[in-house]
């Protein structure tokens, strides 16, 4: 009898002991997304050489439907497996084309005109004022086309698809805005979010930087509306730069920030779910307070 009372209360305790190790064990497994998104900062304490991240070659040189395509004499030229062909004969001699870009499906090169051979600024305001154009040539039919000029202050441009194009454009302290141009429509629209435009790798949404009064970030849709937005307040005690960083995920499902607490110089790390609205779906506090790079490999997020 007394053998039957402690078999039945071994059998008690190992059932007990499953019971407790099952539902941890689920709650492990609903824990690792969270814990396996963020890679350690520990692992990556030192820069990479300068030999990991080589410097663009002056002679530009972008390829698309099997060729390559380069600038020679302020020219542009298409270089196939048998030879080489000049694809522009608009004259420009001395006057420099610049930032070769093909388009998303390979239908169509863009790239920078200069118009003026004076350097620097001057009180010319035509010049001032027609400092750059952006072209477009149409690989098939091999016709350019000009679809903005523009004034020194013209920063870079980037394809959206194959019939939009956004040019940055510097607007003064702390101001910039994109030209989103529809190029078959030739329809234009500003977005002016704030600085250091990136776009989502869908192209859906563009992520502006803020620095000078509150630093933080807004993001923003193709038709000029705020869509999200962080601002972070400066200490009290002291004044300190902020060098937050925002990376997209290659799905463009989620976006990742670096950027210090509020009124407080230790930096966060925040993970935010694009299609929830962005909802905050990881908030982790920093130990280092410099970081160089933050970036997107294999669904992680990397920091160092």
């Amino acid at each position: 009898m007394r053998f039957l009372i402690i078999r039945k209360y071994v059998i008690f305790i190992i059932f007990s002991l499953l019971f407790v190790l099952f539902f941890k064990g689920i709650n492990t497994l609903k824990k690792e997304p969270e814990e396996t998104l963020v890679r350690q900062e520990n692992k990556r304490q030192t820069l990479p050489s300068k030999d990991a991240y080589p410097t663009p070659s002056l002679e530009q040189e972008v390829t698309g439907n099997g060729n390559a395509y380069f600038l020679k004499n302020n020219e542009v030229w298409m270089k196939t497996k048998d030879a080489e062909k000049q694809l522009t004969y608009d004259g420009a001699g001395e006057y420099n084309k610049n930032v070769l870009n093909v388009s998303p499906q390979q239908n169509y090169l863009a790239y920078f005109q200069d118009l003026s051979l004076k350097e620097g600024m001057n009180s010319d305001e035509y010049y001032r004022q027609n400092y750059t154009s952006l072209r477009i040539l149409d690989l098939k039919s091999n016709t350019v086309t000009e679809v903005y000029k523009g004034s020194y202050k013209v920063g870079d441009y980037e394809w959206l698809s194959e019939r939009e194009i956004s040019v940055w454009i510097d607007c003064g302290s702390e101001c910039s805005y994109l030209e989103l141009i529809d190029i078959p429509a030739k329809r234009r629209r500003q977005l002016m979010y704030g600085v250091g435009y990136t776009w989502s790798p869908d192209k859906k949404y563009a992520l502006a930087y803020h620095y000078s009064i509150q630093p933080g970030i807004t993001v923003g849709d193709r038709f000029g509306n705020k869509i999200f937005t962080l601002m972070r307040d400066y200490p009290k005690e002291e004044r300190v730069s902020s060098t937050h960083k925002a990376a997209w995920s290659a799905d463009s499902s989620k976006l990742a920030l670096i950027i210090n607490k509020d009124r407080r110089p230790e930096p966060e790390l925040l993970i935010f779910d694009v299609k929830r609205g962005f909802k905050t779906i990881i908030e982790r506090d920093l130990k280092r307070k410099e970081f160089s790079r933050l970036e997107w490999r294999d669904n992680n997020v990397e920091y160092y």
